[in-house]
């Protein structure tokens, strides 16, 4: 039997055929990506050089924040304590509330003693203002005590119409609240006064205390406990 023979030029073409066919990437594909390292380095430089310059600006940019913060806080400080001064108002019976509702729940008959003081003297407290009614010629503005000690209060004070034109009139900067000095003359129990069954808001305080508006700031948000600390 005739040895079957291979011609030269067709085992070369054979073995080329494999080389090529066992190849998974093409020949230009190391160019090709040298290509694309080349091209996304400087994207990746300017993404870098970005975050290097921006992060200076953005901490920049919340520091004068922070110092605007502050300026209108001290500037509204001042203008709470100079409104004491003029109205010889007191406040600490807002910290004497939080440390009794921190031993046991808070009585109507406490807030009668914190506020109604035998000195007359008025008292300060942060309010959210949520109505403003003319009854019998006379003008009452009822707030709820807003503060971070979370104090379950709620005030109905009689306005003068030049107080009252202010608080219709004047939109609050930050939700209606205000630092208010008021006169107490009375501090009632909603409980008591509302028929067993009527509806009721339960988040609303039981507890109303009564008496005149003397004067009124907005509080911008500040809380007043923090505003008055030295």
């Amino acid at each position: 039997m005739t040895p079957l023979r291979l011609k030269a030029g067709s085992g070369k073409h054979s073995s080329g055929e494999s080389a090529r066919s066992d190849s998974p990437l093409p020949s230009n594909m190391g160019m090709l990506l040298g290509f694309e390292k080349k091209r996304s380095w400087p994207l990746t430089v300017f993404i870098l050089l970005s975050l290097f310059f921006l992060a200076p600006s953005c901490s920049q940019r919340e520091t004068e924040e922070a110092k605007q913060i502050e300026a209108r806080r001290q500037e509204l400080r001042r203008s709470v304590l100079g409104m004491m001064s003029r109205t010889g108002a007191v406040s600490e019976w807002t910290n004497t509330a939080h440390d009794i509702s921190g031993r046991r729940k808070l009585f109507t008959s406490d807030f009668q003693e914190l506020l109604i003081r035998a000195d007359h003297r008025p008292v300060l407290f942060s309010g959210m203002l949520e109505d403003v009614e003319k009854r019998d010629q006379k003008y009452y503005a009822r707030f709820r005590n807003f503060d971070k000690l979370g104090i379950p209060l709620a005030f109905v004070l009689e306005c003068n119409s030049d107080l009252a034109a202010k608080l219709t009139n004047q939109k609050a900067a930050y939700f209606g609240v205000y630092v208010v000095v008021a006169e107490i003359s009375e501090v009632t129990s909603q409980t008591a006064e509302k028929p067993s069954g009527a509806n009721e808001d339960d988040s609303a305080p039981s507890t109303t205390a009564h008496g005149r508006c003397v004067d009124f700031l907005d509080s911008e948000l500040f809380d007043v406990n923090d505003l008055i600390k030295q």
